[in-house]
């Protein structure tokens, strides 16, 4: 039947030599590379042995060249017996040639496959046959693929390469398989070993029949062995009485417990019970040396004889069988044979029932456990079909135990989180390392989300199967959120606050930068006043003005802006993608005209005013805290400029800030070089005419600009908070340099110093002039802290504290620029102060009969009641100096006097000891 392909292959034959001697020359002439970049193509880090087959030698030295340089490991044979009897070495792979004498590639093949041992080696077939029915007779025969000569290397490689990976494959499949069986049997295999023997007893007889019949009952063991008693004693024409027992022991603690019996008398059912193993003389005898025949005195003198057959297993007693014997009768050794029988059949059958009976209580411990775990548990297959679900389970996803059978796991998972909840599960079973969570939301069936939990996966033996638990997080989830929403907005209007209006403002900004014609616009507004109203009606009503401020521009802005609290009574709207940056104008004349409404609060009405500032994207911003810092100061330009306005933040005030913004920088760098110095101007006696004292009074010396007046720096400090350290310098230095000019003339004199509002705001005040006390040795009685009326009366109540613990420290204290400011004399005459100083501006208009004389003679009026001294600054002339005296003011200063100084032209000049005449 194959001699016709036989006979037709003289050509091919031929051919195939022609390729042969084609082959001889590519190795002789032809670039090496050929051969290597198959090798390339084919390299593998796992070294392969390959079988040969070929009548050829030259094939063969070629094939082994191909192959040895891809790292394989290579067997020759050069006709089919030697192919045959060299595949039992199990190459990985066996090339074959076709055209073969004696025994061809295809008859090989067969004869391979036939083969237990050879069967799945892959056969690749040689030849230079190209025919389809050629190919198919080959791959009929076993062949795995079909290389036609002459064949290209790397192709050839790329072959053996795949089918040698399938081969890797199918060897690792089979592995697993194996594995997995053995970790099916291991767990199975106590219950299963029970049951063989039992199926390989199960046709001994009918008795074992019937008894591994209702071994599978669901009864328990003692009623399972009170019917094998039954049938054992209901077997006829034996020499057993129709009376006996079965003892079994107690789950290995030494004793016999009577499980069943019938038709014992009483005396043996009160002495056997509960016998001990080791007691029962006849079951210990059974259970060394198998059925045994026992004889005990009866109760009417005579014998009893009755049979012992051990129930035991691999040398482990699990019991008796014991029967009484009619009289006269003797056990032959088919009933022997029977009773050891029954007994070995009755251990294995305990056996089964103690492994269905743990089988069971495991079970009840793992559902115990599976739906006491705290979380929500459930075995899904490979497509999310729930096969099982604990309670918790069901009421993390609010689906009864019926609904469960007909949804699919992702269907409680929130539509947006479906898809990446399935790549999650199968991430985490193909790899068993990937151990991690996943937060997902869980929806009810509209799609709606009704809560958040952590998903884990755990791969069961079974590849098809999972465990899925979620961990309801729900809470902690709100809380976060919560905490997020708090952070970012405002806790008493609810609005948004500033960590908000930055993030949305940075975008804005960046917007504006890349969008040429995207405009913002930015509003800030306060109340004017508004310290007053807290003072004055208290904090509470202050709070729930702040909270209808918010309502009322709420209604005004409604979707069309970002509105904020900044805090305190400072609210912000961010207006996106405007036409017109008029419109920020537009909306603050609306927001100007809501704020001037009344606000009712019970029987109390409230009317107020608002500044605004504008900022717009024309300016070109880089950072939202710019837009705000811009914003900030056109609302202070309003201010200045009389309140209930807004004022547009332009290029001009924008070359103003940046002019602040490089004096902030430069007094910075003043602190580290110590460029801030202290000049001193002397305050007189108006009874002797001589130096008290000085007011210590700061200078810049600028290494630019030369000597910069405090008032061009101080409030540029004052609001930029440098002012804290650059207060708390001129404190420690003016301490120390009167210490030393107390130390080197016979006067002791009095140091002024001025506290700014900022200062006396800051909680450590006490704590910085008491350490400036120490570390310069000052006396706390020559050092006065001048206090504006201004600042003393922004929190009266506070500062009444704050100067009562600064008096503690024996120091003065003066109110400084009185009669410039507003205040109460409920609180005046509370203040724990030393001194009222009469500001220069009544000073320099004092005439006969002028309003400023009447103010200044109001001053020390009040003082004097209060039992205050009074310093009057800004004298300039003599007359000055006498209208003063004449008023009863005790101090002045000025220029008239002498103007300010550093500390050593204050000691060089001599003013320290000049005289001034005072008119009689």
């Amino acid at each position: 039947m194959e001699s016709a392909p036989r006979r037709g292959c003289a050509g091919s034959r031929r051919r195939q030599r022609a390729w042969n001697r084609q082959a001889v020359r590519s190795i002789t002439f032809s670039p090496r590379v050929d051969i290597m970049d198959g090798m390339d193509q084919a390299d593998t880090s796992t070294n392969h042995t390959i079988l040969v087959v070929d009548d050829e030698p030259i094939n063969i030295r070629v094939l082994h060249a191909y192959l040895e340089r891809a790292g394989h490991s290579v067997l020759e044979a050069q006709s089919g017996q030697s192919a045959l009897e060299k595949a039992d070495l199990q190459p990985d792979l066996i090339l074959l040639d076709v055209m073969m004498p004696m025994m061809d590639g295809l008859e090989t093949c067969r004869r391979l496959k036939e083969n237990e041992a050879t069967r799945g080696i892959p056969v690749i077939f040689l030849s230079a046959l190209s025919d389809t029915e050629f190919k198919t007779r080959a791959l009929e025969a076993g062949g795995v693929d079909y290389v036609t000569k002459p064949f290209d290397s790397k192709e050839l490689l790329a072959r053996v390469d795949t089918h040698l990976t399938l081969r890797d494959q199918e060897r690792q499949i089979r592995q697993y398989a194996d594995n997995l069986e053995a970790m099916v049997e291991e767990r199975t295999r106590d219950l299963r070993a029970a049951e063989a023997e039992l199926l390989r007893d199960y046709d001994i007889q009918s008795v074992v029949n019937d008894l591994l019949r209702i071994s599978l009952d669901e009864v328990t063991l003692d009623e399972f062995l009170d019917q094998s008693l039954g049938m054992i004693l209901d077997v006829p024409l034996l020499s057993f009485e129709d009376r006996g027992a079965i003892f079994v022991d107690c789950d290995e603690t030494g004793e016999l417990r009577l499980a069943c019996s019938r038709n014992l008398s009483g005396d043996i059912l009160d002495n056997c019970p509960w016998p001990m193993i080791t007691s029962c003389p006849y079951s210990a005898e059974a259970a060394a040396k198998g059925v045994v025949v026992a004889t005990d005195p009866g109760p009417d003198g005579g014998k009893r004889r009755h049979i012992c057959a051990p129930i035991a297993y691999a040398g482990s007693l699990l019991g008796v069988i014991d029967i009484y014997l009619k009289d006269g009768h003797s056990p032959d050794s088919k009933e022997m044979e029977f009773l050891n029988m029954m007994a070995n059949t009755l251990a294995r059958v305990i056996l089964y029932k103690r492994a269905i009976r743990d089988l069971v209580k495991s079970e009840k411990h793992y559902r115990a456990i599976f739906e006491s775990a705290g979380t929500a548990k459930a075995i899904t297959d490979a497509h999310g079909a729930i096969l099982l679900a604990n309670m918790e389970f069901q009421r993390i996803t609010g689906l009864t135990e019926q609904a469960l059978k007909f949804v699919n796991f992702y269907d409680v998972i929130h539509p947006e989180d479906r898809a990446e909840a399935r790549e999650f599960v199968a991430l985490s079973v193909a790899n068993e390392e990937h151990a991690g969570t996943l937060e997902v939301r869980l929806g009810d069936a509209g799609g709606s989300m009704q809560s958040y939990s952590t998903l884990t996966v755990s791969a069961l033996p079974d590849e098809n199967e999972h465990v899925i638990s979620l961990v309801d997080v729900t809470d902690r989830k709100r809380a976060e959120q919560q905490v997020l929403y708090n952070a970012r907005h405002d806790a008493l209007t609810g609005l948004p606050n500033r960590v908000m209006l930055l993030a949305t403002l940075g975008e804005a900004v960046r917007r504006a930068r890349t969008e040429p014609g995207w405009k913002f616009v930015v509003l800030i507004l306060d109340l004017d006043r508004f310290n007053i109203i807290n003072e004055s009606l208290g904090h509470t009503i202050g709070d729930r003005l702040l909270v209808a401020m918010a309502g009322r521009l709420k209604s005004l802005v409604g979707s069309s802006g970002l509105l904020c609290r900044l805090g305190g009574d400072e609210f912000a709207v961010l207006l996106q993608g405007v036409e017109d940056i008029a419109m920020g104008e537009s909306l603050a004349r609306e927001i100007l005209q809501v704020v001037r409404q009344p606000f009712a609060f019970g029987e109390q009405e409230i009317v107020t005013t608002s500044s605004l500032g504008i900022a717009t994207s024309d300016i070109g911003y880089d950072r939202p805290e710019d837009v705000l810092r811009d914003a900030d100061t056109a609302l202070h330009r309003a201010k200045l400029l009389g309140k209930a306005r807004f004022e547009v933040f332009d290029y001009e005030m924008h070359i103003k800030a940046r002019k602040l913004m490089q004096l902030v920088t430069d007094m910075r760098q003043a602190l580290k070089r110590s460029e801030f110095i202290l000049h001193y101007q002397p305050i007189i006696s108006f009874a002797s005419g001589r130096v008290i004292g000085v007011e210590a009074l700061i200078r810049w010396q600028h290494p630019t600009h030369g000597l910069v007046s405090p008032v061009e720096f101080i409030p540029v400090a004052e609001e930029s908070g440098l002012i804290l350290p650059i207060g708390q310098r001129v404190l420690e230095e003016s301490c120390r340099a009167i210490t030393r000019l107390n130390a080197q003339t016979d006067i002791e004199l009095m140091l002024s110093v001025n506290i700014s509002g900022k200062q006396f705001a800051q909680e450590d005040l006490f704590d910085v002039v008491k350490r400036a006390l120490i570390v310069s040795g000052l006396k706390p009685r020559n050092l006065k802290l001048e206090i504006t009326e201004s600042v003393v009366m922004e929190n009266a109540k506070q500062a009444i504290e704050l100067l009562k613990r600064l008096k503690s420290l024996d120091l003065q204290v003066s109110i400084d620029d009185f009669g410039t400011g507003y205040s109460s004399l409920s609180y005046l005459h509370r203040f724990p102060v030393d001194m009222l100083k009469i500001d220069r501006s009544f000073v320099s208009m004092m005439e006969a009969g002028s309003d400023n004389l009447e103010i200044a003679r109001t001053i020390v009026s009040l003082a004097h009641s209060l039992s205050l001294e009074v310093v009057a600054e800004g004298v300039e002339t003599v007359a000055q100096q006498d209208m003063l005296r004449e008023l009863g003011c005790e101090f002045g200063q000025g220029f008239y006097y002498a103007k300010p100084m550093s500390e050593e032209d204050l000691l060089a000049s001599g003013v320290l000891t000049t005289h001034w005449p005072m008119g009689e």
